[in-house]
């Protein structure tokens, strides 16, 4: 499934059950698409984002259970900045962990010190960092790079994220995203981190999409 793809199920969904967050789904709606392709059996996924949980469930074919599919996730985590931690813990056991994280949380939780804690145990960890330039009220700028092997890509590119993510761990990926992505009555609009849609804009979202 592809970014679009996503972006469709995501936008479906959210206008039949009502939910918000659907401009950050979309922003890291393409993440996720890689990421589904890219993770093995073997690897532990973390959604530190947690209010893209629905853009999760659409790119692994599972939206339509949308909210009860549970089954095979990781953690799912409600409290922004404590998804890091969780996935340093698993990889402590030796297997490969990801873990996608807003770009606000690097200001909040137990970020910080779970960077250091992953250099310093050279963790098998892939942080990724949708840095969509916007929190839940305000801009927030990547300013506070966290202390370990950082790289910058381009979110929106295949490709981009392909090479990115098979670097091996511990390293920080920061995916330059927008939110909203696609939708250009959306995008970069951060009423859309809490707006839900009405039937006249779903339709002209999905035509754009289409």
């Amino acid at each position: 499934m592809d970014g679009n793809a996503v972006r469709r199920e995501v936008l479906i969904h959210a206008h039949r059950t009502g939910a918000g967050h659907i401009g950050s789904c979309l922003s890291c709606a393409d993440i996720l698409a890689v990421l589904a392709d890219y993770i093995q059996p073997d690897d532990a996924f973390i959604l530190s984002k947690g209010h893209a949980a629905l853009a999760h469930l659409a790119s692994i074919g599972k939206a339509d259970e949308f909210p009860e599919y549970k089954y095979g996730i990781q953690e799912y985590m409600g409290s922004l900045g404590h998804g890091f931690p969780i996935a340093c813990g698993i990889a402590l056991t030796g297997r490969r962990a990801f873990v996608l994280m807003g770009d606000g949380e690097c200001d909040e939780g137990t970020t910080w010190e779970a960077a250091r804690f992953a250099v310093e145990n050279d963790l098998p960890v892939t942080v990724i960092i949708d840095h969509n330039l916007h929190g839940g009220c305000k801009k927030v700028p990547y300013h506070m790079e966290l202390p370990m092997r950082t790289l910058y890509v381009d979110g929106h590119d295949d490709y981009q994220m392909r090479m990115a993510f098979s670097c091996p761990g511990p390293v920080a990926i920061v995916c330059q995203t927008t939110k909203g992505k696609g939708v250009s009555f959306m995008e970069g609009d951060n009423a859309w981190h809490y707006k839900s849609l009405t039937d006249e804009q779903l339709e002209a979202a999905l035509c754009e999409l289409s």
